[in-house]
């Protein structure tokens, strides 16, 4: 295993930033295609063919997400934090 933990470090925290990146580039790109064709009605078959490449992009996504998701495992719970010691409860167990 050639990676450092100090790399993988690195590249499970950038997972996020990688993710938002990919969900703003879907965005900018629906944008794009939305702003090219104002005031243009698309042949009601382009249409379906350009919403089912938006929906299989999210589709991609999530998938993305999900992988990255069943790969980590959840933090631990903390532990509680011990009981303050004070005079009273000194007292209390004699």
């Amino acid at each position: 295993m050639d990676a450092t933990l100090d790399q993988v470090l690195e590249d499970v925290n950038a997972e996020p930033t990688q993710i938002a990146s990919l969900s703003t580039l879907i965005l900018a790109l629906k944008q794009q295609v939305a702003d090219a064709l104002a005031g243009i009605t698309l042949p009601q078959a382009v249409q379906l063919k350009v919403n089912a490449i938006f929906d299989q992009t999210e589709k991609n996504k999530q998938l993305f997400i999900d992988a990255i998701n069943a790969t980590t495992e959840p933090a631990p719970e903390p532990a509680p934090e011990p009981a303050a010691t004070t005079r009273s409860s000194i007292l209390k167990k004699r």
